[in-house]
């Protein structure tokens, strides 16, 4: 017959599932056509072929339902298991002990009706769910409806404990029925059962490299002793090109597991359809064979266990003693706290509050204790201190002052002040805590060495990091004693030596702190823990400063995706965040990411703090500094002088905060050219380095490169190199090699050789500066193009003019990918190009480059910009030096206006525009006209430039130059030989501009 040809063909099909056969004369053909392992039946009505597709359809959706599936991650420890096996356990533990009432059960038909609020099927079986709960029992509720099996595994499957709890009243009865089924039966006998799903590629890809290692399934698990209708589920996975099917062969036996498991056949609402075995929460399997069957297609055997974690197990039993309450609610709620569940932990805490006696002044004082600590996790402060009042005041009306019950609430005050500031009076209620423990008959050691943990870190921020190191070193060994090495307390007070090693400068024993801290977390944490928030945050701060920006990066944005699942928008740790990112930003180059960053961590500490709080003053610096980096040096110095107002009234006089405000508000000054008021805030800073931080502390290098940088600016060329090689000296032993902070002081070094023309060394340096910068900058960053920049400006010096220009390329190369054409950066880099043509003699080269930069300046920067000056001074000196003199002159005058109208008449730039246009009428013969502006330059540069500039040297040469051409030769001496004098004292007497100025002196004197 046409059945028997076309079911063995079409069964192969791998989309389809399942056959049903309609057939006049069932019971001829039934034996038959059953054969075929896809054949679902054989059926005489319609109506009988509808109801079996529909249990068919509800099967292969909970088939379909991923499940939990959680992998040992370690093949050096083959008994480890993930720690949401834990977290998980604790909560079925307390659920399956919890009391529920008609109460707890409504609350789960309600959450279930808003889940299914838009389908009124579901709502339809809902409201069956509800009249006839008790006619069936929770197996057959379970096997039956999609609104239980599918919620209630997917919460499992993402420990949704929201979800969980309230569906804790049918997870307590199902648990309970399987567990009643499994101890009716009497037959312990091993048996192999099987499950066929789809698993993502990826979880597949996991479970593949896991041989030996263990395996839990943390939700209800649904297997069936039928292989054949568990390879169905495999299969039809398949279809999804995403997933690759897995049949579950698994070995049971009974005598090894306290897992209850129980036949449901003739219980579940598909009574006979599958043979189905239901397991309850929490199986443990050993992984023992993994084979292919069919593309995509595999069994995976796997054998009963009861193999533990004993890492796990002992954290486990821990966090059940520290999990106990007087009900199963207050156990939750405790768990909830451990999970950094911490809106749910209110929750419940709140409800508590709604339930408690007014003549239960115990229960009241707890229950505002926890509502405290809860708040203050969340960072709402003055929630957590209005509990933690509550909480102090009923407990000192009915106990004795050092009763150890108050010491929880002085260690949460004092937290909560600490957090506000006030150091002083944090550390008071620590005192008087920790007084109260070591005063108890049986002192709580994990209580004590909280204690000297929270005193730690008031010392901490007090800066105080040798006593807070000694603190945490306290609180480190009484946990090592008391603790599971895994727990995760561990963990905070390795995150907190790790920030004293940061402060102190020494970041790779940071690392290693931060790391222990880490290694710990992410194994016993759930992943989205705010616990980890800080840590990512800790090891991105110790990357950032070490140079590895990426890296850095990687760890803020996990910290960042962490936040934004657990804590609320206002939570200081999403300040700290935005902070961080906008850290990596600037040090980029992104100055308007970096900005927006900045804004946004201004915006959350602002609706936290008062106007006056320290925590403002970070995010003011870091905002100032952006619009340094942008040349807003006013806008700079108006939010550097904020944090300064902030810092010099809340901190001490010596606090470390004050040297980056300082440094900052000198580096205005010096951009500004103000280096006499710079040179006083850069020493001001240094005061309190030398006071306050050890030798090689980083912050000293750095103080010694802002103060030889003023001294590179006025010239003294021997101070500033003494003080650039001092900063080298502790960078090259407290950073690594590759650091971007070497690169600065390589290129400060570099340039001190290259303005005293000891271009062999300014190269060497200069390339120092390149080799880190390639490795740590982007192709694209404006540092890159400086550092290509000054290459070139040595090779052109040195008259290699070609090699020059390669470099010159490159910075143009940069510009133009990194910044839009209408950028003034890269009409600045088109005149340094066309400077480079300009030294080569391509004077028509260096004319359309220069042409390109004023074109640009054109269309983006107001007629009086500075940036005008430059290029019409270079348009000038380009027609000067092709005899150009008329055009010359005129693009000489039109820097000269621009001049006259942005600085004061004494300025130093006006004596350098004098000068080129002194220089046009002398080379057309008008020397009268050529020595009132050589005249007014020299006026100029004596009122504002040291004794021994070298621009004065310039400028008397010029002067003796016009007189010789007036062969007024006396006059030519004085002037010649005050130009040998100031660069002889510049520049020392092996110079070669001595040696050019002495000659043109010898051949002056020689016409007297």
């Amino acid at each position: 017959m046409f059945w028997q040809q076309i079911v063995p063909i079409v069964q192969e099909i791998p989309q389809l599932h399942s056959i049903y056969v309609f057939c006049a004369q069932e019971s001829k053909y039934k034996q038959s056509i059953n054969k075929g392992r896809k054949v679902k039946g054989v059926f005489s009505q319609i109506g009988s072929i509808y109801d079996e597709i529909k249990k068919t359809i509800q099967q292969a959706e909970k088939g379909f339902i991923p499940i939990s599936i959680l992998i040992s991650s370690s093949a050096s420890d083959m008994n480890e298991l993930n720690q949401s096996f834990m977290y998980s356990q604790l909560l079925k533990e307390i659920l399956l002990d919890m009391k529920y009432d008609d109460k707890a059960k409504q609350k789960f038909i309600d959450f279930c009706r808003v889940q299914n609020s838009d389908s009124k099927q579901q709502r339809l079986h809902i409201d069956e769910f509800e009249r006839e709960y008790h006619l069936h029992s929770p197996i057959w509720w379970y096997t039956k409806e999609p609104f239980i099996y599918s919620v209630l595994n997917r919460a499992l499957r993402v420990q949704d404990t929201e979800v969980i709890m309230k569906m804790g009243c049918f997870v307590r009865d199902l648990h309970r029925h399987i567990e009643q089924l499994y101890f009716e039966s009497n037959d312990r006998h091993p048996l192999t059962v099987y499950r066929g799903q789809g698993m993502s590629n990826f979880e597949f890809d996991e479970l593949s490299k896991s041989k030996g290692c263990l395996l839990s399934f943390n939700n209800f698990l649904s297997t069936s002793v039928d292989e054949e209708v568990a390879k169905i589920f495999a299969e039809s996975a398949r279809n999804d090109p995403t997933l690759t099917g897995v049949l579950f062969r698994m070995q049971i036996d009974p005598t090894l597991s306290s897992t209850p498991f129980a036949s449901i056949d003739n219980i579940s609402y598909f009574s006979g359809l599958e043979k189905e075995i239901l397991f309850s929460m929490h199986t443990v399997f050993r992984i023992n064979e993994i084979v292919q069957i069919d593309d995509r297609l595999w069994q995976v055997d796997l054998s009963l266990t009861s193999d533990t974690d004993e890492q796990l197990t002992r954290l486990t039993e821990c966090m059940r003693i520290e999990t106990q309450g007087s009900t199963g609610l207050h156990r939750l709620g405790q768990l909830m706290i451990k999970m950094g569940a911490l809106n749910k932990a209110e929750e419940i805490y709140k409800t508590l509050e709604e339930t408690i006696f007014d003549h239960d002044w115990k229960e009241l004082a707890h229950v505002h204790h926890m509502l405290g600590y809860i708040s203050s996790m969340k960072g709402d402060l003055v929630k957590a201190f209005s509990h933690n009042n509550k909480s102090l005041n009923i407990r000192l009306a009915n106990l004795p002052s050092n009763d150890p019950e108050l010491s929880g609430t002085y260690y949460n005050i004092g937290s909560i002040l600490c957090r506000q500031n006030d150091l002083r009076s944090a550390l008071e209620y620590y005192e008087r805590a920790l007084n109260i423990d070591l005063g108890a008959p049986r002192p709580n050691q994990l209580q004590i060495a909280a204690a000297y943990n929270n005193i730690g870190e008031v010392y901490r921020l007090m800066e105080n990091d040798l006593l807070a190191l000694s603190y945490y070193q306290k609180a480190l060994e009484i946990k090592q004693t008391s603790l599971p090495f895994t727990h995760p307390s561990l963990a905070d007070t390795c995150n907190n030596i790790g920030r004293i090693f940061y402060s102190m400068g020494d970041y790779s024993n940071s690392l290693s702190y931060y790391e222990k801290a880490v290694a710990i977390q992410e194994k016993y944490l759930p992943l989205d823990h705010p616990s980890l928030i800080a840590t990512y945050n800790n090891i991105g701060a110790t990357h950032r400063a070490m140079g590895n920006n990426s890296t850095a990066s990687s760890y803020y944005m996990r910290a960042f995706e962490i936040q934004q699942k657990s804590l609320p928008p206002n939570h200081p740790s999403l300040a700290t965040i935005h902070n961080n990112i906008g850290d990596i930003h600037q040090q980029m180059g992104d100055y308007s990411a970096a900005l927006s960053c900045y804004v946004k961590t201004l915006e959350i500490q602002e609706k936290l703090h008062p106007p006056n709080h320290p925590s403002l003053t970070t995010t003011y610096n870091n905002i100032g500094s952006v619009h340094q980096a942008m040349g807003n040096n006013m806008t700079a110095l108006s939010y550097f002088t904020k944090a300064i107002e902030i810092q010099e009234e809340s901190l001490s006089a010596n606090h470390l905060q004050l040297i980056e405000t300082y440094n900052n508000i000198g580096g205005v000054y010096y951009t500004v050219n103000n280096h006499t008021t710079a040179l006083l805030i850069f020493q001001k800073s240094l005061e309190i380095v030398e006071k306050s931080l050890p030798l090689d502390h980083p912050s000293r290098a750095i103080a010694y490169n802002n103060i030889g940088g003023v001294h590179q600016a006025m010239e003294d060329y021997s101070k500033a190199l003494l003080f650039y090689k001092k900063a080298l000296e502790i960078q090259q032993k407290s950073l690594p090699s590759n650091h971007t902070s070497l690169a600065t002081t390589y290129n400060n070094i570099g340039g001190i050789y290259f303005t005293t023309e000891d271009y062999s060394n300014a190269l060497l340096y200069y390339e120092k500066t390149l080799d880190i910068r390639q490795k740590s900058l982007p192709f694209n960053h404006s540092d890159l193009a400086i550092t290509y920049n000054n290459i070139g400006e040595v090779h052109r010096s040195m008259g290699a003019y070609s090699t020059a220009l390669i470099f010159s390329e490159k910075v143009l190369e940069i510009r133009q990918n990194s910044l839009p054409m209408n950028y003034s950066a890269l009409a600045l880099t088109y005149n340094k190009h066309g400077e480079t043509h300009n030294s080569m003699r391509n004077h028509f080269k260096a004319l359309e480059s220069f042409q390109k930069a004023i074109e640009i300046q054109q269309k983006v920067l107001l007629p009086d910009s500075l940036d005008f000056i430059i290029t019409n001074n270079n348009l000038g000196g380009v027609h000067y030096s092709i005899e150009n003199y008329s055009v010359a002159l005129s693009h000489f005058e039109k820097a000269l206006e621009i001049a006259t109208k942005v600085f004061q008449s004494d300025h130093v730039s006006l004596s350098f525009i004098y000068n080129n246009i002194g220089k046009v009428y002398r080379s057309i013969g008008n020397n009268t006209t050529a020595l009132s502006y050589y005249e007014k330059a020299l006026e100029i540069q004596e009122k504002t430039l040291p004794v021994h500039n070298s621009s004065r040297a310039i400028t008397h040469s010029n002067v003796a130059c016009v007189f010789e051409n007036l062969h007024r030769y006396k006059e030519a001496i004085e002037h010649a030989l005050q130009a040998v004098e100031i660069v002889h004292c510049a520049f020392g007497p092996d110079h070669s501009q001595v040696k050019a100025n002495q000659d043109y002196l010898d051949k002056l004197c020689r016409k007297l």
